[in-house]
């Protein structure tokens, strides 16, 4: 099946927003993932060309933490968009995958993620609803299990690149929409609180994100978490998360402190896109950045899930796959397990002088017999 200059492939997925496929360039033989956008969704807001025209502006971003977007227009009357194909996985899937990340790997791939938004911001565009879901991981290999099934294993080289921005259509906020409870909202864990009530976003709505996903990557879990996305959007509103380094006591107060003010409910206390990237350098792993794999890696070079409190990819177990533990921070002034081992050691040494002074004493009457001489020879 043939779409303009494209020819249908493989879906890849399927939401009210789009129908997504994989296909390939008719002429360059190019492969891509091809969205046709629902033209429905465009009423009230923007016209089809409308939306064709400013997504084709977007095909002049370039970095190498966004997802390209190759091509967009209309096809009889249907928006649609082409971006670059990647052998991926949605970072969410990481996640579910093996459990928290590691705070270095954890930081490394969101300040990646921030390097990416901000050259999205200096271009004029904004991605406006970041999750996990919008950060591919890529490359990716897939180890097969002994019970054949399969799992996910980032590249030694993996970085991460940002997806949708610049795509999204216009639609009315989730505040204004009828009320559905079979309706698939989307990730409303991550949706920042005055798009709630608003259709306007910028650089600070994508702070939020970016410490959203930083919460997710870091504790295994969404900053609010309810029993349906109605009562998860009430609590984005009027509650504030956990604190992430009382839920994993490895966490850096510093990132816990940043990851606070990217959630914030008034925008303007928000960082800037720029400072999260600089503040998580710092804690942020060594990452090789390279060409993609064009071959697959042998069994010997496959990557181990990470273990969050290890902070290695060793130590991992397939049949013993978790999330991080989730252990209360160490109050400031403890005593430390050092200080517990020198009091040990002082307790010790005391037991053996007195035990000398109680066999040795000046009132003793009998006396230990020395050890024997050593001949030297």
């Amino acid at each position: 099946m043939n779409f303009g200059d494209y020819r249908i492939g493989d879906q890849l997925s399927k939401s009210l927003l789009a129908q997504v496929h994989r296909a390939d360039h008719l002429t360059l033989q190019l492969p891509v993932v091809l969205r046709r956008w629902d033209p429905e969704l465009l009423k009230n807001f923007e016209s089809p060309e409308e939306y064709a025209l400013r997504v084709q502006a977007a095909t002049a971003m370039h970095h190498p933490h966004l997802v390209a977007t190759l091509d967009a227009g209309l096809q009889d009357g249907v928006p649609y968009t082409a971006s670059e194909y990647l052998q991926s996985a949605e970072l969410n899937q990481f996640v579910v995958e093996m459990g928290a990340v590691p705070q270095s790997l954890a930081c490394e791939y969101i300040r990646q993620a921030a390097t990416g938004i901000q050259a999205a911001h200096d271009a004029g565009f904004y991605q406006g609803w970041l999750s996990p879901s919008s950060l591919m991981l890529q490359p990716v290999v897939e180890k097969i299990r002994g019970d054949g099934s399969k799992s996910l294993r980032p590249s030694p080289d993996s970085s991460i690149k940002v997806a949708d921005v610049g795509l999204l259509p216009q639609r009315p906020t989730i505040h204004d929409r009828p009320y559905d409870p079979e309706a698939d909202l989307g990730p409303v864990e991550f949706l920042a609180p005055e798009r709630i009530g608003s259709t306007a976003f910028d650089s600070r709505t994508d702070a939020y994100g970016l410490g959203a996903c930083l919460y997710y990557l870091l504790s295994a879990q969404t900053p609010f978490q309810a029993g349906s996305p109605i009562e998860v959007l009430l609590l984005i509103q009027q509650s504030n998360p956990a604190r992430l380094d009382t839920l994993r006591n490895d966490v850096d107060p510093i990132v816990a402190d940043l990851v606070e003010r990217c959630l914030s409910k008034d925008a303007a206390l928000r960082p800037t896109v720029i400072e999260i990237a600089q503040t998580l350098q710092a804690f942020s792993s060594s990452v090789q950045i390279t060409q993609p794999h064009t071959e697959p890696l042998s069994e010997e070079e496959l990557p181990e899930p990470h273990n969050a409190f290890s902070g290695s990819l060793e130590n991992y177990s397939d049949e013993e796959t978790s999330s991080a533990p989730i252990l209360p921070r160490k109050e400031e002034g403890g005593i430390k397990t050092s200080t517990w081992l020198m009091i040990g050691a002082v307790t010790w040494l005391v037991g053996l002088v007195g035990w000398f002074l109680i066999f040795n004493g000046s009132g003793s009457d009998s006396k230990p017999s020395p050890p024997a001489k050593t001949k030297s020879k």
